[in-house]
């Protein structure tokens, strides 16, 4: 896989992370709201509970792998990698590059 392709999967990644644990928040925030106006929900309201906490259970799951994936790299590694994709797209960037 070259470099360009590596860093598009990881950004891919990091974007669909941030996706879920985004998706996650809101859903926190949803359950909270849902809780305050119980009253004005209907009969099914521990249905809907039941599924937003489903949900986040995913979302985290999904969250946490994905985490481990992204991060497992250690950081010395990942720098010296990513330097090297830089100084790649330097050389390549430049005006009369070889």
């Amino acid at each position: 896989m070259g470099g360009g392709t590596c860093r598009q999967a990881t950004s891919r990644q990091a974007h669909k992370l941030a996706d879920d644990l985004g998706d996650e928040h809101d859903l926190t925030v949803m359950r909270v709201k849902a809780q305050v106006h119980h009253d004005t929900l209907s009969t099914d309201f521990s249905l809907l509970l039941a599924l937003i906490d489903r949900r986040r259970s995913e979302l985290r799951d999904e969250a946490v792998s994905r985490g481990r994936q992204l991060y497992e790299e250690k950081p010395r590694a990942f720098a010296t990698r990513f330097s090297g994709y830089w100084d790649n797209w330097q050389r390549n960037a430049s005006p009369g590059a070889p």
